[in-house]
């Protein structure tokens, strides 16, 4: 059985502020539909009906993310994993099998430590000890379980500026 499928197409109701997220992307998107509409010429025709269809599908598309992946997503399948990035703590939300790898470069760019290169920072357990980036959150977090696995990225020595 493939989860994601499963997860993709079934009905996900609203929950905790789904609902007024759902809205308020609604509502966005009209307002766009309709200053594209009084913007467009007539003779604009087929070019306006194409970027309000587009319009409607970047709506569609918003809504099934807040469904499938806001309030939605099934617990079991995410692991919530606690990162330091340059002292601040962000709790990072990615399916237990992602990689750490993936851990990182999300926590990066939950942290806004874009400017730097990914390869610049390194992963270390509250040990201090390096963590290896090709294993699973799911396999650390079983390997460390009783330690509340805490995470912390900072810049390798030698890189700074």
């Amino acid at each position: 059985m493939n989860l994601q499928i499963e997860h993709n197409f079934k009905y996900h109701p609203p929950v905790g502020g789904a609902a007024e997220r759902h809205a308020a992307v609604r509502a966005a998107a009209k307002a766009l539909a309709l200053l594209i509409d009084e913007s467009l010429p007539v003779a604009a025709a087929r070019e306006k009906a194409t970027a309000i269809t587009k319009v409607e599908e970047a709506m569609m598309w918003a809504c099934a993310g807040i469904a499938r992946r806001g309030d939605q997503l099934p617990a079991a399948a995410m692991e919530t994993t606690p990162v330091i990035v340059n002292g601040t703590r962000h709790e990072i939300d990615l399916p237990g099998a992602a990689s750490l790898l993936e851990l990182k470069a999300t926590a990066l760019a939950v942290a806004n430590e874009m400017a730097r290169q990914p390869e610049d920072w390194e992963l270390r357990d509250a040990h201090g000890s390096l963590v290896d980036l090709n294993q699973s959150i799911a396999a650390l977090k079983d390997r460390c379980r009783a330690l509340k696995t805490v995470l912390h990225l900072t810049l390798k020595p030698g890189v700074g500026g």
